[in-house]
């Protein structure tokens, strides 16, 4: 019996970083996860009748996508590190913008935003989302409250 605690202990070291790295990779999926679909649930009719013009698609564990007109906030989640880009059409140079607003690496037992210089948490996503819309939102509520 007492070489089977050895086993035991000498093996949760060797796996601990591996351990605590998955867990921290799945509650930042949870994150999204869970921001995403309780925006999704909050806009149910407003997507039905948006055609086309307002979607959020959530692919569990991979891309979060929120289209809004011609804006377009995704976040790809990939094993090592999750990419936050923007895209909008530049109606002044006529061409399609991509820019990267963040990247999430994992760090020191979780997945942090280098942006914000800590954990991702429902701040931050909710930042992205302003950051991606906010502009936009504004110019064309002002021009529906004309």
């Amino acid at each position: 019996m007492d070489f089977k605690r050895e086993f035991i202990l000498r093996t949760k070291a060797i796996y601990k970083e591996t351990v605590t790295e998955n867990m921290a990779y799945n509650k930042m999926c949870e994150k999204f996860e869970s921001y995403f679909v309780d925006l999704k649930e909050s806009l149910k009719k407003e997507i039905e009748v948006s055609n086309g013009e307002f979607d959020i698609m959530i692919d569990k564990n991979n891309v979060i996508e929120v289209l809004l007109n011609q804006r377009e906030l995704q976040i790809v989640i990939e094993d090592t590190e999750v990419v936050v880009t923007i895209k909008y059409f530049d109606e002044l140079q006529n061409e399609q913008v991509e820019s990267k607003i963040d990247i999430i690496e994992y760090d020191s037992g979780a997945y942090k935003s280098q942006v914000f210089q800590s954990p991702i948490t429902r701040n931050i996503i909710d930042n992205y989302l302003a950051i991606a819309f906010r502009d936009d939102l504004e110019k064309t509520f002002e021009s529906y409250s004309e």
